[in-house]
């Protein structure tokens, strides 16, 4: 059976291409993230998705340097 299938409502499995000069970054695997897709409808309100990405990854930020 897949691994596919046994993935958590709303979550998604990606492979990242990163850059050349990111290369030397280091990403755990297993990581967690957030992402947003945006399209052409509905542009005005992308305005706040934007904002709520933007202060998720602060949120994460700020709670990993706490500890």
């Amino acid at each position: 059976m897949s691994t596919l299938a046994n993935q958590p409502p709303g979550q998604f499995a990606v492979k990242f291409d990163l850059a050349e000069r990111d290369r030397e970054l280091f990403l755990a695997a297993g990581a967690v993230g957030n992402a947003a897709i945006y399209t052409q409808h509905l542009e005005a309100i992308q305005i706040i998705r934007k904002v709520i990405v933007r202060v998720g990854s602060y949120m994460n930020y700020l709670i990993l340097k706490l500890h």
